[in-house]
């Protein structure tokens, strides 16, 4: 009996394993074929530039992804407050 319930608690976590491998892996190869990473990225770096704290570029991209955030369907996007010390 004992091997019994080893044996079926073997394959049953083999099992899972094995699902959890699938599942990443298409979550991985979906990313790669449908994501929008790295056009994001081309679009942060070409429209807003250079991002030094403090400038009129990182207010602009903190208000880019805010949007971007939004347009995703994020539940709750919001921005906060920050100290800026000179």
């Amino acid at each position: 009996m004992k091997i019994l319930f080893l044996f079926l608690s073997i394959s049953i976590i083999s099992f899972s394993q094995n699902n959890d491998s699938t599942f990443i892996r298409n979550v991985y190869n979906k990313a790669l074929s449908e994501g929008k990473s790295y056009e994001d990225l081309r679009e942060l770096c070409k429209k807003i530039g250079a991002r030094l704290s403090g400038s009129a570029e990182a207010e602009m991209a903190v208000q880019w992804s805010k949007t971007k955030m939004e347009s995703y369907g994020f539940d709750k996007v919001y921005l906060q407050e920050i100290s800026k010390s000179i």
